[in-house]
């Protein structure tokens, strides 16, 4: 698999690329659409969830967002 400047996206150490592989099924195509579908739509949408919590003073909605987003990024180990 390669990232977008058509490195290698396997010496990451922030992902086990290697897991995340696997999650979906040794689908390269299918793992690529995750990432983009959760870097583009899914984080920053938690992302502003989280700072709206922050700002309101909402404890509920920052449990909720905190726990999405870590579910979310389960896949990526």
């Amino acid at each position: 698999m390669s990232d977008t400047n058509g490195g290698s996206m396997q010496g990451s150490a922030c992902v086990n690329w290697t897991a995340a592989l696997e999650a979906a099924a040794g689908d390269e195509s299918l793992l690529a659409e995750l990432v983009e579908m959760f870097a583009n739509t899914e984080a920053p949408s938690l992302i502003a969830d989280i700072d709206r919590s922050i700002t309101d003073l909402d404890p509920v909605l920052l449990q909720r967002a905190a726990h999405t987003l870590k579910g979310s990024l389960r896949i990526f180990e």
